[in-house]
This record gives structure tokens, C-alpha cells and sequence, in this order.
């Protein structure tokens, strides 16, 4: 009986382990298609600013092969692609801090290491991830954390935790 009962205990931790291993591939999973969406939004933006720009360039380049540039043309072309720069970098990089917080979120979910890391950055960069299904819900979260706060812990359970308490919120609470 103590050996079945062993085996049992064995048989349940596995499926424990198995479970919680599930749990975790189903946020990362849900953190990627929340991800892809939101930098979606930065790249599109900087694609069509991209094509605006090529566009843009041609027509003063044509203008220019006539030789008849006005200070006029030449003012409007540079505004634009002033504009146009900034608009590039903006999103390019908001595109880029998206998947930083994105392979941090995903490292610290996957890895399940301990570490040292500030609560509110941490915060902010999980709600980013959360960012899709909060606006979709039309919900929204407000961080009350002290900056400098430095916790030594394990990240990604912590955001599974999280992440599942603001989902079950969404789903069932409202």
C-alpha cells in the first residue's frame, strides 16, 4: 500500500509539473499574439511613412531634373521628410521597446529563473504584453508601485500569477 501510494504521489507531482509547464506555454502563447499585435501598429505606421517618403523623393526628384526648384518646393519637401523622419524613428521605436519587453516577459516566463529585477519596469513592461486584451475588454490598469522597488524573486511565475488574475478579472469579474 506505501508503495502504490509512493507511485501515486510520483504520478501526481509529474502531472503537477506537467500542468504548470501548460500553463506557462498557454500565457507565452498569449503573450506572443498580444505582442505581434502591438507592434503591428509602430511598423505599419513606419511602412507607410517609409512609402510616403519614397514617394515624396521622386516627386522632388522629378522636379528637380527640370531644374526649376522653387524655395517654395524646397521648403515643403524638407518639412516633409522632416516629418517623415520623425515619424520613422517614433515608431521604429516603439516597435523596438515592444519586443524588448516582450523577449524580457518571455525569458523570465520560459526560463523560470530567479533574479533581480524592478517591479515597476517589470509592471509596466507585463501590462504592455496584457495591452491588447485590456483595450479589447475595454479594461484598463493602473500601476500604484514606488519606483526603485527591487525584488528578488522568480519573474515568471510572478507574471503568470498576474497575468491570470488580470485575465480572470476581464473574463469573469466584469
Amino acid at each position: 500500500a506505501k508503495e502504490r501510494a509512493d507511485e501515486a504521489l510520483a504520478e501526481l507531482q509529474r502531472t503537477q509539473a506537467e500542468l504548470i509547464q501548460a500553463e506557462k506555454l498557454a500565457s507565452l502563447g498569449q503573450l506572443v499574439a498580444g505582442v505581434a499585435h502591438e507592434i503591428n501598429t509602430p511598423v505599419g505606421i513606419a511602412l507607410t511613412t517609409g512609402t510616403q517618403i519614397g514617394e515624396e523623393v521622386k516627386r522632388f526628384s522629378e522636379i528637380a531634373d527640370t531644374g526649376q526648384i522653387k524655395r517654395s518646393q524646397l521648403s515643403h519637401f524638407l518639412n516633409r521628410m522632416t516629418e517623415g523622419a520623425g515619424l520613422l524613428f517614433a515608431n521604429l521605436n516603439r516597435a523596438a521597446e515592444l519586443v524588448h519587453s516582450f523577449k524580457q516577459v518571455a525569458a523570465d516566463q520560459a526560463s523560470g529563473e530567479r533574479r533581480r529585477f524592478d517591479v515597476r519596469i517589470w509592471l509596466d513592461e507585463l501590462m504592455t504584453s496584457l495591452g491588447p486584451a485590456l483595450r479589447k475588454s475595454r479594461h484598463n490598469v493602473v500601476i500604484s508601485c514606488r519606483e526603485g522597488l527591487v525584488l528578488d524573486t522568480f519573474p515568471g511565475t510572478f507574471a503568470q500569477v498576474l497575468t491570470n488574475l488580470v485575465m480572470n478579472a476581464i473574463t469573469h469579474a466584469y
